[in-house]
């Protein structure tokens, strides 16, 4: 009598072996890898055993069986500990780290129930021993781990496009009832027909097994709307190129539009849960103004190791639209952003209307530094950053509204081939970017106009803008500025002085309490202002009241006998002449006044102080001074 052994141990082969009457008494049965949704193994599955079979319902059995430890039978598994794992005879209750499990069993029917983290919890039914089909292939049937017959390119659900009975990864794709997930074999390679490609199916993983695989389309492809869990590219991470270009994994190559290389969704539905890890997108034999990837109404959606190359102008390497409802929960993990020398005024990153909780993590992006190239464009949508590195290019970010508001929030890293670091657009307002490892001097230009609130600094800077006016702060200076009108009021230099006025000619305070200010020529005076000035005449501070009249600031005021002021420009002389020689004085310059009438003198002999002598005001400028004999004669006028 002979007994049948089934063995499943990998997902590539059915191993089936005859074996002699004296030991050949149990069956082992191995399920096959249990993975997540995105193709990853699930580590520590539960697994419930349950004797008999039925309709299957939930994610869980009763009442539940005993297995064995080995192909004897002769050691039952304590009840709930139903997994041994292969070349062991340990019972236990859950899968291994890589989803490895399976059991000892007599020929019988029965159910089990895998639940864990990242699956779906679900129960199948098992028959053992397996029965086979005409063709002598295996076959579980219908209601077993997710169907599907079995070949050696074919095993519950994981296709392998090995040339046997998938020759591309477009029939494994067609196969719609044995194909979840495709396996493409290390450095695989396909040249599709010249037409979009459509993923049209969810719960759907493509995975490159090792190495580069290129799959070539001059159409592109895409991710139709609706299509939800689908997951592109390689479960193992490959070394990715600085520069963008392809370092290993899942590349799609050879699109010559000038549209989209690769699409997921578009405005008619919402697309969830699409994955993409190590996928590289070449648009080198693209036109003018493609765009590599662009999620288009997509949420919850990741990619890990992104990377693209442009090579013509004007190309964009991701964009976003949010269009019927909304793009966001994306997050782009690691990308490594490039172009050729033909790729000018690129853009690596751009967020479009209707985008939020969009988030860029890591990376490197490396642009022509010439032209209008940008590293992040809010561009109608609202972008977090996680310290990408902007190597090189002519701005590192673009804040702009298109139909809602741009915005980008978070940290970057700004390396020394940019020249510019911000931009933000007409009417914009609420970025705020904190720049690692920066140069605080880079431009930054911010036309969001009042109560913008952009803000950018880093370490040793800070730059904001409200209200018409900017805040910069540096090692060297911290600047008050109006960039609407090119002013710059306050300029603080730290223990040092503090600069009032334009930067040509400024007020000076320095750190003594003392005040410094350039001369100038008079001002015009104005009505109900008062205006002081240092003058570059008279080399004096001067000040004119209500326009006045200009007077020196330290002079003596002038009253009436009333005690009201008399305004204008009041000022003394004092001065000596000699009878008979010089005595005819004429006042030139500011020491003349208004006119005869406007100011008194008096005079007093210095020679003799008992003879007489008096001041005749023949005009606002002239005075004509009598005495006695040659004496010399002192007088004083005051007035206007």
């Amino acid at each position: 009598m002979k007994k049948l052994i089934l063995v499943i141990r990998k997902t590539w082969f059915v191993c089936i072996v005859l074996s002699g009457a004296a030991w050949a008494q149990g069956v082992r049965y191995d399920i096959p890898p249990i993975l997540t949704p995105k193709g990853v193994p699930a580590a520590n599955v539960q697994v419930i055993l349950c004797a008999g079979s039925g309709a299957i319902s939930g994610a869980t059995c009763s009442p539940q069986t005993q297995s064995f430890s080995g192909i004897t039978l002769a050691t039952p598994c304590p009840q709930g500990f139903p997994v041994t794992l292969a070349a062991a005879s340990v019972c236990q209750s859950i899968s291994d780290a890589l989803g490895n499990a399976g059991f000892w069993l007599a020929p019988g029917t029965y159910i089990y129930c895998l639940n864990g983290t990242n699956i779906n919890g679900q129960c199948y039914n098992l028959t053992v021993p397996v029965g086979a089909t005409s063709a002598g292939n295996g076959n579980l049937g219908s209601n077993s781990l997710t169907a599907g017959a079995v070949t050696a390119s074919r095993l519950f659900k994981q296709c392998f496009v090995d040339g046997g009975v998938y020759a591309t990864l477009s029939a494994a794709y067609s196969d719609t009832t044995n194909c979840q997930t495709i396996y493409l074999p290390p450095n695989y390679t396909e040249t599709q027909v010249a037409s979009l490609f459509h993923f049209s199916r969810s719960n759907v993983s493509i995975v490159c097994m090792g190495g580069t695989c290129v799959i070539t389309n001059t159409a592109g492809w895409k991710v139709d709307p609706g299509t939800n869990h689908v997951f592109f590219g390689t479960d193992t991470p490959y070394g990715m190129n600085l520069n963008g270009t392809n370092g290993g994994g899942l590349s799609f190559s050879g699109y010559i539009g000038s549209g989209v290389a690769f699409q997921i969704g578009d405005g008619t539905a919402s697309t969830f849960f699409v994955s993409l890890k190590n996928v590289h997108v070449d648009l080198t034999a693209s036109a003018a103004g493609a765009i590599g990837l662009k999620w288009f109404r997509t949420q919850f959606a990741s990619t890990d190791n992104y990377s693209c190359l442009m090579n013509a102008n004007a190309q964009i390497c991701s964009t976003t639209d949010g269009t019927g409802d909304f793009t966001g929960n994306v997050e782009m993990r690691n990308s490594f952003i490039g172009v050729g020398a033909s790729g000018t005024n690129a853009i690596a990153f751009q967020v479009g209307p209707n985008t939020s909780q969009f988030k860029v993590s890591g990376g490197n992006i490396a642009l022509i530094q010439a032209g209008t190239s940008v590293c992040f464009d809010a561009n109608g949508g609202e972008l977090w950053l996680e310290t990408p590195n902007c190597n090189t290019g002519n701005t590192a970010i673009t804040v702009e509204n298109n139909g809602t508001q741009g915005r980008i929030s978070g940290r970057i890293r700004i390396d020394s081939g940019v020249t510019n670091a911000a931009n933000f657009g007409t009417g914009t307002l609420g970025s705020h970017v904190f720049c690692v490892n920066c140069s605080g001097s880079l431009p930054i230009t911010d036309n969001g106009g009042a109560l913008s609130f952009n803000t950018f600094y880093d370490p040793t800077s800070l730059w904001i803008n409200f209200s018409h006016w900017s805040i910069q702060g540096t090692n060297n200076q911290f600047t008050i500025r109006d960039p609407i009108n090119n002013k710059t009021p306050i300029n603080i230099v730290p223990n040092g002085n503090m600069f009032l006025g334009n930067a040509t000619n400024p007020l000076i305070l320095d750190n003594g309490n003392r005040l410094f200010a350039p001369e100038n020529s008079a001002p015009s005076g104005v009505a109900s202002d008062d205006i002081l000035w240092p003058d570059l005449t008279g080399h004096r501070w001067k000040m004119n009241n209500n326009n006045a009249g200009t007077v020196t600031v330290g002079t003596l005021p002038l009253y009436n006998s009333g005690g009201t002021e008399q305004l204008g420009t009041p000022h003394a002389i004092a001065d000596t002449c000699t009878l008979g020689t010089n005595c005819a004085v004429t006042f030139s310059g500011s020491a003349a006044f208004t006119s005869a009438t406007t100011y008194s003198c008096s005079c007093h002999d210095q020679s003799t102080p008992l003879n007489a002598c008096g001041v005749n005001q023949t005009a606002g400028n002239a005075i004509t001074i009598t005495g006695t004999g040659t004496d010399v004669i002192r007088y004083a006028c005051v007035g206007n």
